[in-house]
Formats: structure tokens, C-alpha cells, sequence
């Protein structure tokens, strides 16, 4: 019951703080964000609702508040325009979706179209649209990019500790049965207290990013230790994760943030570096034979395509299925359910439609198109790495935009980067 007490308090006490110091308030929120995420499975007094769903009402109210408040007129910008519209979009989608039944299927990972799940889908967007609108206006100050960098360095250490903790306890167990009844888990994947692997993954994505954003752009050299060591634990763990569509994704940014740095003998380096990991690395080996022996244990000593990827590329023929399936009126504008299609872009197609998709492609190339605009300024080679790997890969192989603690880094980040590199103030960076 306490510890209930202390859970719901923290929301209201932020809110509270917002009334008089709305930047403070936003900044006590992204510091214990990705903490308080880690009693996911704790239902608060013995509802069905807990401290991520407060924190979200809590985001979204802030936004919401900041929003009104602020003289400056966002939608006159079009990619503003375009979130609006899929917005309406979703919420209309879902009530259609609701009456009209068409989440109730047996061929995907889904579960029905109840009105919590249109209230929770909705709610996810909405704080993506918001976090993106608000963000600039709320940290506008020069050195506001460095800050918000700081914090979510900061907000990442608890998650950290416990994920280090739990990889050596994982291989702890790992070694204990292995020398006992060599019975084992081919690969202990770390979650820290999240839900699972990827949640944590997501995390240790952000900081990996932003130590590494630090660490090479840091003007004082004392921290530049601090901020490698991070990344180095960092990127270890992620590692760990055995999450592959995060890890690739990592990897590719890093790749790309060089060669946008034109930092070509770091790119070769890297390059041979992640060659030799791969070929020579066992735990890589066996996760490829792990893969392979699914394939031939599922199609019984031969190979179908469709169980590649552990079964994702038959995930997404049933997706495509099902879609054409579908009358003309919901492939046009979607059928309003969140998909667990591991495909960001078939869950677009079969949640909003053709429709939809559309928008949200137009949505992802106002974006692309802005941050090339920026191009110029170093400063915002990595977050358009990171965007370039989360379209060509992340969307490929998971639903990323589902959480919201990735939505938060990178939206936010993004409009920031928006908002200042307008006002033509660019100063050097004291980090």
C-alpha cells in the first residue's frame, strides 16, 4: 500500500511542480522516466493500471497545458499538419475498427480491439506528436541540446546498474548449470526489470547514443573519460541483449555518423572491427546455428523461407493475407488495431490503411527532408544517422514507435534540433 502511495504521488507532484516551473517539471520527468518504467508489472492499489500508464496522462497533460500556453502557432509547419491528421485519423480508425471487428483474428499476434486498447494505442501516438511539437519550446536555450543529452545520460543509470546486475547473474547461472548438467539456456538475454529484452534494449540504445554524442563532441576533457567508459558499458550490455534489430540498428548509426563526419579512417576501423566480431565471435556463430536448427526443427528437415527471421517472414505473408483480405473501406483507411507484426510499416498499413501509410511515409519524409536542411552543422549528424537507421532497419523488424520511451528520446531530441538550429545562434559546445 505504500509503495502504491509513493507511485501515484510521483505524477501528481510533477504536475504540481509544473505549475510553477513547467522546464523543471519536464526535466524531473525524463530524469526518473526510464527508472519508474522498470515496475511495469506493478498494479497500482489492485487495478489494472500502473506507473507507465500515470506517467504517460502525466506527459501527455503537460504537453497538452504547454501547448495552450505558448503564442507560437505550430500548425502552421507541415509536418505538423501531417501529425494532426493522422491523429484524427487513428482515433476515427479505431472507432471504426471497434464496431466493425476486424482485430479479432487468429492468423497474427493480436488480441481484440477492446476500448482500452483504442484509449492506449492512441494515447502512444498522441505523446509521440506532442513530445515532437512541445520539446522545442520547452528547451529553446543555446546550450539546451548538451542538456537534454545530460539528462537522458543520467536518466539511463539505474536501468544500467540493474542490467549489469542481471548479466552477472545470468552468467552466473549460465556457468553453474553448464558445469553441473550442461542443461542451458543457449543465450541469457538481459532484461534488467523491464518487460523484456528489447525494452531494455531500447534503453541502452539511448545511452549508447548519447554518450557517444558526448564523448565525441565534449569540449572538456575531463568528462571525455566518463562519457567513453558509458558508452562502452553501454554498448556491452546492449550486446547482451541479444537484440538484434537494435543492435544492427546501433551499429549502422555509428557507421553513418562517421561518414556523415567524414571521419573515413574511424568508418574503415569500425567496419573491419565489426567484420572480425562477426566471423570470429562464438556467441554469433551460435545464434546463426540457433536460427538455423529453428528453421529445420519448425519445417521438419527442410528449409521455407517463411520461418526466417524466427518466423517473421511468414509473419508478415499472414499480415499481407489478411490485409487483402479485407473489404475496400478498411484497406483504404485501416482497421484500427496495433498489430504485433514485428514490421512497423505493415502495422501502419493494416492499422491506418493505405491511407495512413501514406501520411505516415509523408510524415517520415518532411522529417528526413528538415534534418538534411541541418546537414551543415555537425551537430546533428548523429540524430540523422539514428533516423536513417530507424526507417531502414528498426521499422523493418520491430513496432518501435509503440514505445514511448524511444519516442521521447528521439522525437524530443529531433524537435529540439528543429526548434534551434531555426534561430541561426549557434554556439560552440561546452559539455
Amino acid at each position: 500500500m505504500i509503495v502504491d502511495i509513493i507511485l501515484t504521488s510521483i505524477p501528481f507532484c510533477i504536475l504540481i511542480v509544473f505549475l510553477f516551473n513547467s522546464r523543471l517539471a519536464f526535466i524531473i520527468f525524463l530524469l526518473i522516466k526510464f527508472t519508474t518504467d522498470m515496475l511495469w508489472n506493478h498494479n497500482l492499489f489492485g487495478y489494472n493500471i500502473n506507473i507507465l500508464q500515470l506517467n504517460g496522462l502525466c506527459l501527455i497533460i503537460m504537453c497538452f497545458v504547454e501547448l495552450f500556453k505558448t503564442q507560437k502557432n505550430h500548425f502552421n509547419n507541415i509536418t505538423v499538419k501531417i501529425l494532426v491528421f493522422i491523429i484524427i485519423l487513428n482515433f476515427l480508425v479505431s472507432i471504426w475498427g471497434y464496431f466493425h471487428n476486424h482485430f479479432d483474428f487468429s492468423p497474427l499476434v493480436a488480441s481484440p480491439l477492446t476500448l482500452y486498447h483504442i484509449f492506449d494505442w492512441n494515447l502512444r501516438f498522441l505523446s509521440l506528436a506532442l513530445v515532437f511539437i512541445i520539446f522545442s519550446n520547452i528547451f529553446n536555450k543555446t546550450d539546451d541540446l548538451q542538456l537534454i543529452s545530460k539528462i537522458f545520460l543520467f536518466s539511463t543509470i539505474i536501468p544500467i546498474i540493474f542490467a549489469s546486475i542481471d548479466y552477472f547473474n545470468l552468467r552466473n547461472e549460465y556457468l553453474f548449470n553448464f558445469n553441473t548438467s550442461h542443461s542451458i539456456r543457449m543465450f541469457p538475454r538481459i532484461m534488467g526489470k523491464y518487460h523484456d529484452s528489447s525494452s531494455l534494449a531500447i534503453v541502452l540504445l539511448v545511452a549508447s547514443s548519447t554518450s557517444f554524442f558526448l564523448y565525441t563532441h565534449s569540449k572538456k576533457h575531463r568528462l571525455t573519460f566518463f562519457y567513453l567508459l558509458y558508452f562502452i558499458i553501454s554498448v556491452f550490455l546492449l550486446y547482451n541483449t541479444y537484440t538484434r534489430s537494435i543492435w544492427l540498428t546501433f551499429v549502422v548509426t555509428l557507421l553513418l555518423f562517421y561518414f556523415f563526419q567524414k571521419k573515413y579512417i574511424h568508418l574503415i576501423v569500425s567496419i573491419l572491427l565489426i567484420i572480425i566480431f562477426v566471423f570470429f565471435n562464438s556467441s554469433v556463430q551460435k545464434r546463426f546455428e540457433r536460427e538455423f536448427n529453428y528453421i529445420i526443427s519448425v519445417n521438419q528437415q527442410s528449409i521455407k523461407y517463411e520461418t526466417l527471421g524466427t518466423g517473421r517472414i511468414g509473419l508478415w505473408l499472414k499480415a499481407a493475407q489478411h490485409f487483402t483480405a479485407l473489404d475496400v473501406i478498411s484497406q483504404i483507411i485501416g482497421t484500427g488495431g496495433s498489430y504485433g507484426s514485428h514490421n512497423q510499416y505493415i502495422n501502419w498499413l493494416l492499422k491506418n490503411g493505405i491511407l495512413g501509410f501514406i501520411f505516415h511515409l509523408l510524415f517520415l519524409t518532411t522529417v528526413s527532408i528538415s534534418l538534411f536542411h541541418r546537414f551543415n552543422n555537425k551537430l546533428i549528424h548523429l540524430n540523422l544517422a539514428l533516423f536513417l537507421s530507424v526507417i531502414f532497419i528498426s521499422n523493418l523488424f520491430m513496432q518501435i514507435w509503440d514505445n514511448i520511451t524511444f519516442n521521447i528520446y528521439f522525437w524530443g531530441t529531433t524537435s529540439i534540433i528543429f526548434g534551434f538550429f531555426n534561430l541561426k545562434r549557434i554556439q560552440p559546445m561546452q559539455l
